[in-house]
């Protein structure tokens, strides 16, 4: 029998989770899962809504704990199973209703993260509200499945069970191509000389921007052709761009340099133009982009928070982000990369023979989703 599905954790941006939602959605056979999706922000069109739309699925705008109570009474019994992908663990304000009137057969919570942006007195009050959840998720019977060790520790808890679920990716899509790279590199305006650093990631205090700054300044100064592409959705933050007007009143000509590319579908094209890729974030639960970065071969410098389980090449490193004098490291390392010209060809072999192609992982999922 076909098993009706309804997913939650679906933005407005084009991020890690909704990549992951849709790469697994294209691939599930239709014929045994159909996927309906919830909205859960008001006024915001979910990303890939006109994809979701034309594959027959419906959306369903559940933004506040009304629209939920009213859903649930007016859908019961009707979904198998529903599916929380989530950041935020504090955001599942719904849960005990879900159990007492959705009807659901089976609730999973996948966690995609191993942190929250917490400040002051805010972090004891949200750590309160996280042991609290946890036991809620115990409470309700769900099912438990994270991205990575680290992610499904921090959400449910160090002593719980859970299923670690693996970012899979299309490891043919972002497989390395020259001529792709030197079609990209054109259309960029960057010369063969050009070192290309790049980041793919939303503007917000996770992805630690500033400390991004802080390295590609100092790169600058030791590698002279080092240029820096930006890919996100939302505009640069008012401290980013105080930093950015700082660096130019310091170093004239270093915002020439930085290329913000906005809200882009064809990454998998970016990846090829770069050579080197950067994440410096302060927590991660296992990032996407880190997958696909070394899919399509390239270096890769990550923060030293970020879980060791998404190092899938050798070239790929870890460095610290505290404190402030880190970032000499990050450009070191860098500059290294820049007078090494490395084999790019075989690194989706690798990548895929590490168990993060989308196909393996995703027939493994369904077959979980179709088990009674």
């Amino acid at each position: 029998m076909m098993k009706k599905i309804l997913v939650y954790g679906m933005t407005g941006n084009i991020g890690g989770i909704e990549n992951y939602i849709m790469y697994q959605y294209r691939q599930f056979d239709e014929s045994q899962i159909h996927i309906d999706f919830i909205s859960a922000y008001r006024d915001v069109k979910i990303a890939f809504y006109d994809e979701i739309i034309s594959r027959g699925s419906r959306i369903f705008d559940l933004s506040s704990p009304h629209k939920w109570e009213d859903f649930l009474i007016n859908h019961s019994g009707e979904y198998d199973i529903i599916i929380f992908n989530n950041t935020n663990p504090l955001e599942l304000y719904m849960l005990s209703l879900v159990k007492e009137k959705g009807g659901f057969k089976k609730i999973i919570i996948h966690s995609h993260n191993a942190g929250l942006d917490q400040l002051g007195i805010m972090k004891k009050h949200n750590q309160a509200l996280l042991l609290k959840r946890q036991e809620e998720f115990r409470s309700i019977g769900a099912e438990l499945w994270a991205c990575s060790r680290l992610a499904g520790e921090w959400m449910f808890g160090k002593n719980a069970e859970f299923t670690v679920i693996k970012n899979g990716i299309s490891t043919e899509q972002f497989r390395f191509s020259e001529s792709v790279r030197n079609e990209v590199r054109r259309e960029l305006g960057f010369s063969d000389k050009d070192f290309v650093i790049g980041n793919i990631a939303k503007f917000g205090i996770q992805k630690n921007h500033k400390f991004l700054i802080e390295i590609f300044d100092r790169v600058s100064r030791i590698v002279p052709e080092a240029k820096l592409v930006l890919v996100g959705q939302n505009v640069p933050s008012i401290c980013m761009l105080k930093q950015l007007t700082a660096l130019r009143a310091a170093r004239r000509g270093i915002l020439k340099r930085i290329s913000f590319l906005g809200l882009r579908k064809d990454t998998d094209r970016l990846y090829q133009a770069m050579d080197a890729f950067v994440l410096p974030s302060l927590y991660e639960g296992l990032p996407v982009v880190g997958v696909e970065a070394q899919c399509s071969g390239l270096p890769c410098l990550f923060s030293d928070t970020i879980t060791s389980e998404v190092r899938l090449l050798d070239s790929t490193e870890y460095f610290p982000i505290r404190p402030c004098a880190a970032a000499g490291l990050w450009a070191r390392a860098l500059r290294e990369i820049s007078m090494n010209k490395i084999d790019r060809d075989e690194a989706f072999l690798k990548v895929r023979m590490k168990g993060f192609d989308i196909k393996d992982e995703t027939r493994r999922v369904q077959q979980m989703l179709l088990e009674k």
